[in-house]
């Protein structure tokens, strides 16, 4: 799975990067030596990213869901994909702003691909959301779902985030 969510990770970065946006596409496994742990480890690779970089516009850290498959099939300009949900931490300081951030997204991809945003998911925790305004956590399908209806939804999400941050589609 951890495959898989690179992948999904790279094919954002490709669209964004084809469409003249520079993208630092962090590869690093963080769920050692567990999953409990991999929030805290993010924390610092996110933080020394922020730190080197302050022309930083967005923060994604990509997910999969552990429901079944059907919750995130769905069929946008013809294509069978993935759903993809916008998971916003209430438990941090820029909840406020990340939950607007999220908001702009599903306007956003509801106006250009209906069916792509499934929800914005409210979490208990922080997510490293606190980090930055602009930061979301991304469910991009869940274990279930077929590889290929997952990375089929990156290049809608990617011209969704970067008509939001920079008012022009990728595909334009």
């Amino acid at each position: 799975m951890f495959e898989q969510m690179l992948r999904v990770g790279r094919e954002i970065a490709r669209v964004l990067e084809a469409g003249g946006i520079r993208v630092i596409h962090d590869r690093t496994f963080h769920d050692y030596p567990s999953y409990n742990a991999s929030y805290g480890n993010a924390r610092h690779t996110i933080q020394k990213h922020l730190e080197e970089h302050p022309e930083i516009c967005m923060v994604l850290d990509i997910h999969r869901d552990a429901v079944p498959a059907e919750q995130y099939e769905t069929e946008v300009n013809g294509e069978d994909i993935s759903k993809v949900r916008l998971f916003v931490g209430r438990s941090n300081p820029n909840s406020a702003a990340n939950k607007q951030f999220a908001r702009q997204l599903k306007a956003a991809a509801d106006e250009a691909y209906p069916g792509l945003v499934k929800d914005i998911f409210i979490g208990r925790g922080n997510y490293n959301q606190e980090l930055y305004p602009q930061a979301i956590l991304l469910e991009f399908g869940t274990h279930e779902i077929e590889k290929e209806k997952v990375i089929g939804a990156t290049e809608y999400m990617a011209d969704v985030l970067d008509e939001v941050l920079f008012g022009a589609s990728a595909k334009a």
